[in-house]
């Protein structure tokens, strides 16, 4: 499986998802991470890729692997790097879950967004576009 690419806002809060949680479980280790994949998939029937539409049960694959303690602080690691490429602030809610924070995220981006328009993406410049010094890559806002 790849690295997430950190420098990039996704466009929808389901790839950024995706990626926020590949980060996050890489923290147990790249096996760890597939073999969470493999048992949730095997399990309870939901793949890598359908995770933002069965949170829920991805959520109580979770609890069933990590027990309470272990997913709550896996959720607040997949929430705030989930936040850091959405461009939202962090606020920690002690009752909630992934599933909470997430429907709370999508509902503020809905009312939050004109009708009609694209969300904006952040990407990797290249030289040609941006002129600089710097040796860290430039970031560009486009729609």
């Amino acid at each position: 499986m790849e690295e997430p690419d950190d420098l990039m806002v996704e466009s929808t809060i389901g790839e950024a998802l995706l990626l926020a949680t590949d980060h996050s479980l890489l923290v147990l280790g790249e096996s760890v991470r597939e073999a969470i994949y493999r048992r949730t998939e095997r399990i309870y029937q939901v793949r890598r890729e359908e995770i933002p539409g069965k949170l829920q049960v991805f959520h109580l694959g979770l609890q069933d692997m990590l027990g309470v303690g272990g997913t709550r602080v896996l959720e607040r690691m997949i929430t705030k790097n989930l936040c850091n490429r959405l461009g939202l602030s962090f606020a920690n809610r002690d009752d909630w879950t992934l599933v909470d924070y997430v429907n709370a995220m999508s509902e503020e981006r809905d009312e939050t967004r004109p009708q009609g328009r694209k969300p904006r993406v952040i990407r990797e410049t290249n030289e040609s576009e941006v002129s600089g010094s710097s040796s860290e890559p430039d970031l560009l806002l486009s729609e």
